[in-house]
């Protein structure tokens, strides 16, 4: 990144950090944008969840913020700080205890939240190339356009899911310590997208449209 765009030699070693990681995140996001949607197909229209296959791409979504919070964690906002520690619980979670083919637990619903995010991958590439002098204000822009677009959408469809998925769950079994646990991780990171999605509000066309 620094061969093509020089500017970034010039600014402080965690914002480099900050690009690169955003930058990192948004192609390992979109790489596993096509299985993501192979999952999110065979549960909505098949009730069938592949447990292998859900687990591996719930490691490679979350190794990145794994990353974040061990490298970067203070230099991060308060929303992000939460939103990332709340997938490292997720990921220790998806590697040791979690059976998604198991319908007695709420938790497996993560493979939706996770699966919902994975198409947001222009998000972070917009956090990254904020950052970037050489890149033109139109060009963040439009990247800013594209990404709460697709954000808005993907992120109105979590909420549904999850919303449907919590009350389903709570009307059909006891309701125990974890699922209030499971409710309040998710409502945690739903308002870090909420503020991410009115950060690229801000920033992009649609604040002409009044």
């Amino acid at each position: 990144m620094q061969h093509y765009f020089p500017s970034i030699k010039q600014k402080s070693i965690g914002r480099q950090a900050y690009i690169v990681k955003n930058m990192a995140k948004a192609m390992v996001l979109m790489f596993l944008a096509p299985p993501a949607l192979w999952v999110i197909n065979r549960i909505i229209l098949y009730n069938t969840w592949e447990s292998a296959l859900i687990k591996s791409l719930g490691a490679m979504y979350a190794a990145g913020d794994v990353v974040a919070v061990v490298k970067m964690f203070d230099k991060l906002p308060l929303t992000t700080k939460i939103h990332h520690s709340c997938v490292v619980m997720f990921s220790i979670m998806n590697a040791t205890v979690l059976d998604y083919t198991s319908s007695k637990t709420i938790w497996r619903n993560l493979a939706l939240l996770a699966s919902a995010s994975a198409p947001t991958y222009g998000v972070n590439a917009y956090l990254s190339i904020r950052c970037i002098d050489e890149i033109s204000l139109s060009e963040k822009k439009r990247l800013a356009n594209f990404a709460l677009s697709i954000y808005s959408f993907f992120l109105t469809f979590s909420i549904a899911y999850q919303s449907f998925a919590i009350v389903s769950f709570t009307v059909t079994s006891p309701i125990t310590w974890d699922v209030y646990i499971y409710i309040v991780a998710v409502l945690l990171i739903f308002y870090d997208d909420w503020s991410l999605s009115r950060y690229l509000y801000e920033h992009s066309s649609c604040q002409k449209i009044k």
